[in-house]
């Protein structure tokens, strides 16, 4: 069971297009498409809706 998932529709939530997003539990990170290092925690998934 995976318990995080990949963002692909980052202009929906204001996300760079270009950039890799995954969301884990209810918060989004900004990740390293190559080596999956976690480069910025964007906030919580609640926080992008408003």
């Amino acid at each position: 069971m995976r318990d995080y998932s990949v963002i692909g529709r980052q202009l929906a939530y204001g996300l760079d297009a270009a950039r890799t997003y995954f969301r884990v539990g209810g918060h989004i990170f900004l990740v390293d498409r190559d080596t999956r290092e976690v480069l910025d925690v964007i906030g919580a998934v609640a926080a992008l809706h408003d």
